[in-house]
């Protein structure tokens, strides 16, 4: 791994949050985190092709799990639960990443609320990433009773990640949401803009209004 001083264009999704992240380049073949060892940051792929693997002691193989592009967050559901990695990481090609540190993440929180909140957004987009891609592997599961070992242990795999996130306390998934809530809610003129130009349908005051009340409402029922 080599640190460096600076990328070739900034990301535009990161804002201000992009200030506090380290510039990290892995050459293909190398190792980003290990499977097994504690959480200590979560990273941004700015380019290169990063694949996730799982070592399954029981079969004694390395199973592949997904492969990453840049403009994805890895590592982050271990640096948020503070838990250990239930995976590996591995860069497939020459890749330039974003790293950003537990006491960074917590210094944030505590002094830069706006650069805290773009991290739980991000945070956020990708536990929806993940969501959708595992969409088809659990609607499968649901409608087959498959015994192809291999097949199994994806689906078991795939599974996962959503067990992480439901072994999380309650109340830590209710500050998550109450901050992503506040932060949908403070820039519902810029969405709504934005979708009132993308569809050139309805008004801007009330998009505005929509999303502010759903915001909450949504927040609310969760």
């Amino acid at each position: 791994m080599n640190v460096l001083t600076s990328v070739s264009s900034e990301p535009k999704n990161l804002g201000r949050l992009f200030n506090y992240f380290i510039i990290q380049e892995y050459a293909k073949g190398e190792c980003i985190f290990q499977q097994g060892e504690f959480a200590e940051g979560c990273f941004y792929i700015l380019s290169g092709e990063v694949a996730s693997e799982y070592y399954d002691v029981e079969l004694d193989t390395q199973i592949s799990i997904e492969q990453h592009q840049g403009g994805n967050l890895i590592g982050a559901m271990g640096l948020v639960g503070g838990e250990y990695r239930s995976s590996s990481a591995f860069a497939l090609t020459n890749s330039q990443v974003l790293y950003l540190s537990a006491k960074t993440l917590e210094t944030i929180k505590q002094t830069d609320i706006p650069a805290h909140q773009e991290f739980l957004v991000l945070f956020n987009d990708s536990l929806m990433q993940r969501v959708k891609k595992n969409r088809p592997i659990v609607q499968q599961l649901a409608l087959t009773n498959t015994n192809i070992p291999s097949v199994d242990e994806q689906l078991r795999l795939a599974g996962i990640a959503h067990n992480e996130f439901l072994a999380w306390e309650e109340s830590r998934v209710d500050s998550i949401i109450e901050d992503i809530a506040k932060t949908i809610y403070r820039d519902a003129e810029e969405l709504a803009t934005l979708t009132q130009l993308e569809s050139g349908m309805g008004i801007v005051a009330h998009k505005i209004l929509k999303i502010k009340l759903g915001s909450l409402d949504v927040a609310d029922s969760l």
